[in-house]
């Protein structure tokens, strides 16, 4: 559908290493992001999914097929799903994670600044020593479309969000995905929380200056 539907151009793919355990760190401004990053990055990605997703069909069915690691709303992970991401990482793999969560396609302002990050990602980059690779989505042609909530989701996503917030989704005609040069966490000393908040801070700072750059 994405391939068909949306022109994508790629820069920076040179900064994606093409093999080993890394973590890709992306914003989140549509629902079609990560079936637009899975065509546009040459390596196959393990996403981390909101948990609810397991309960809509087909997306049972695909999460079970890929290998998704689903968290709550929050973006917090349990330890089964902490295991499995760290797994995925150990093994050589990619995953894929949005930090702002939901937060910014909620907010309901697609021409914000990013909205503030879940530290999950730091968490897991600091554990697994692998590098952090700042991605963003830079819209070149889109439109905003009323969105619906399926309602085998609503109720699970109105536990914890505001679905009356929620009036519109970004749709890409065309974008463009930036890929930054990898962060190593082996960069930031001192406890892990300050690790992870350095990392945290930097990545985003990096992906700002991706998406100034990118438009």
């Amino acid at each position: 559908f994405v391939k068909g539907s949306v022109q994508i151009e790629v820069v920076g793919l040179a900064h994606l290493p093409s093999t080993g355990g890394a973590i890709l760190v992306s914003n989140h401004r549509s629902d079609i992001d990560p079936s637009v990053l899975s065509v546009a990055i040459p390596r196959y990605v393990a996403w981390v999914a909101a948990a609810y997703m397991a309960k809509v069909t087909p997306m049972n069915w695909l999460i079970g097929l890929t290998g998704a690691v689903l968290v709550d709303v929050a973006g917090n992970p349990s330890a089964s799903s902490l295991k499995q991401a760290l797994n995925i990482l150990h093994q050589g793999g990619l995953l894929g994670i949005f930090p702002e969560g939901e937060d910014y396609i909620f907010a309901n302002d697609f021409a914000a600044p990013l909205a503030a990050f879940h530290r999950g990602f730091a968490l897991l980059a600091v554990k697994a020593k692998v590098p952090v690779i700042p991605v963003v989505l830079v819209p070149i042609e889109e439109t905003l479309e009323p969105i619906q909530i399926p309602e085998a989701i609503r109720a699970d996503i109105e536990r914890v969000q505001d679905l009356d917030q929620l009036k519109q989704i970004a749709r890409y005609r065309s974008v463009r995905v930036v890929i930054g040069k990898p962060i190593d966490p082996a960069n930031y000393s001192g406890a892990r929380k300050v690790q992870m908040q350095q990392l945290t801070q930097h990545t985003r700072q990096a992906m700002q200056r991706l998406v100034e750059a990118g438009s």
